[in-house]
């Protein structure tokens, strides 16, 4: 074991300490370099073949049109805000429904049992069901209802 540091603002690292802290630098420039001729190797020849492709002008007229592309800008930024406005909407009611099914859950009283076993019984089939078929469930089974006064908007399903 070695002696306590007398000063520890007058200490240095031992000369070891330097040539380990030295090669740990050089490797560490060593990877970065190959990691950026390695990317730029991969990536320019995935771009050599994409442009000299034979469907490369088809594709580029279609997918990356600069005109097109500022033409419908503001429909893609409403579509944009429209999305964000869902999604905190849509997060803020499913926090305030899972809350109220946990407390319903966990709730011991007995005038609550039978919202006690609804709310098992949603949370376990919906838990188990793919969302893929509750999203069909939701978009096409509500509409196919009928149901008197529940819209049928695809924004508010």
């Amino acid at each position: 074991m070695t002696a306590p540091i007398s000063d520890p603002n007058n200490w240095q690292p031992s000369d070891l300490e330097k040539l380990r802290r030295r090669a740990r630098q050089r490797k560490t420039k060593k990877n970065a370099l190959i990691a950026a001729v390695s990317s730029s190797v991969v990536l320019g020849t995935l771009a050599l073949v994409l442009v000299n492709s034979p469907g490369w002008v088809s594709l580029r007229d279609t997918f990356f049109k600069w005109a097109y592309g500022v033409e419908v800008l503001p429909k893609v930024i409403l579509g944009f805000t429209t999305n964000i406005t869902l999604t905190l909407v849509a997060g803020s009611s499913v926090a305030v429904l899972g809350l109220l099914l946990a407390l319903v859950r966990t709730s011991r009283s007995p005038a609550l049992t039978p919202f006690r076993f609804l709310a098992t019984i949603y949370v376990d089939v919906f838990r188990g069901i793919p969302m893929i078929l509750v999203i069909l469930l939701i978009g096409f089974g509500i509409p196919a209802l009928q149901i008197p006064g529940v819209t049928n908007e695809v924004l508010i399903l």
